[in-house]
């Protein structure tokens, strides 16, 4: 994944560990440093996708060596969770603002009956 995708999930590992406290900063940086595949074999493990896909090792470096892709590139209906993502914002502004008026009511009218009992 990261001469592919440039995504190392290894970081996102050692971050976990961080701010759990099992590993020191400077313990994961310096794990950043080595490479992934020093200990494990790495042909073995292409050979294991290889082999999960049904195909062959040149279909597999052209497949590696094609331009990365978005599933922003594929046809979908994301369009409709992103408009109403848009609507739920504004929902939800509508409503906080609501709530915080009829909060402010509120205690405006504690306040009018507090006066009340200290005349």
């Amino acid at each position: 994944m990261p001469r592919k995708f440039g995504y190392d999930k290894c970081r996102a590992h050692l971050s976990t560990l961080i701010c759990s406290g099992d590993v020191t900063t400077e313990d994961a940086l310096g794990e950043m440093e080595k490479d992934p595949y020093v200990d494990n074999n790495l042909d073995e493990d292409k050979a294991t996708v290889i082999n999960k896909l049904g195909i062959t090792e040149q279909e597999f470096d052209q497949l590696m060596n094609l331009p990365v892709k978005s599933h922003r590139d594929y046809p979908s209906n994301s369009f409709i969770f992103d408009d109403l993502s848009g609507l739920r914002n504004s929902f939800k502004k509508t409503l906080q603002r609501l709530l915080n008026n009829k909060l402010y009511l509120n205690l405006e009218r504690v306040n009018f009956f507090r006066r009340l009992g200290d005349l």
